[in-house]
């Protein structure tokens, strides 16, 4: 339980949380833009991805 408020409360670092169970970065040129765009942004603090999955 440590780990996990740990992990929560970490602010040293911009930190990307990315939720891939529907990420397709071979397939689907928006997932790896998202992506790549949140990276390359250079964020401070928490950010996350979360895309949501392609209904085709």
């Amino acid at each position: 339980m440590k780990l996990i408020q740990n992990f929560l409360d970490y602010d040293d670092a911009p930190l990307l949380i990315v939720n891939a169970s529907d990420i397709n970065l071979e397939d689907e040129s928006n997932d790896y833009n998202l992506l790549m765009d949140s990276i390359v942004s250079n964020p401070k603090g928490k950010n996350f991805i979360n895309p949501q999955p392609s209904i085709f």
